[in-house]
């Protein structure tokens, strides 16, 4: 199996201590801030490093496009080091999961629970039903595919959210402090 050339290494390594930066400053500024605030940062961090390391691979075909036993070798040694999340990866392969915020959204199959979370409940079905907020758990207010803000998921700090809770539902979301 052929290596992984030293510019590929050198740029995935860039990316990875580029998001390992953003994450020590999430930890090191918010010793005041909410913790549910906290761990929704680094939820939405974790998701943003694996999403763009899975759009180099998968969508751009940057990473090694040409040949097969390098990209495999790449992704291995990725995994390995745990630096991308593997469930995410497969789970944004299947259809209807594109955009999926996290493993928690579809509940844990390890105790045959199968319950998932509110964003994973479609914006309109939810109107006069329940509030249209950020799940408690992730921070994700809606990570359906049909949902999506140029193929990301909605955010509790997403301009756009408020927006569109003002327009289709007349009431403003509760918006919480902009975090980036």
């Amino acid at each position: 199996m052929k290596k992984i050339s030293n510019i590929e290494k050198k740029f995935i390594n860039k990316i990875i201590t580029i998001f390992s930066k953003r994450f020590e400053v999430i930890l090191k500024n918010n010793e005041k801030t909410d913790y549910k605030i906290i761990f929704w940062k680094i939820h939405r961090l974790h998701w943003e490093k694996n999403r763009f390391i899975f759009d180099l691979k998968y969508n751009q075909k940057v990473i090694s496009n040409n040949i097969v036993n390098i990209q495999l070798y790449q992704i291995a040694h990725l995994y390995s080091n745990n630096n991308i999340d593997k469930g995410l990866f497969k789970l944004w392969k299947k259809k209807g999961y594109e955009i999926i915020c996290s493993l928690i959204a579809i509940g844990d199959k390890k105790e045959n629970k199968r319950i998932s979370l509110i964003c994973r409940v479609p914006l309109l079905l939810r109107i006069g039903k329940t509030k249209v907020e950020p799940d408690i758990t992730t921070g994700c207010i809606s990570c359906v595919s049909g949902d999506s803000l140029n193929g990301k998921p909605l955010w509790w700090n997403s301009k756009v959210m408020n927006n569109f809770c003002k327009i289709i539902i007349n009431k403003p979301l509760r918006i919480y402090k902009k975090i980036f």
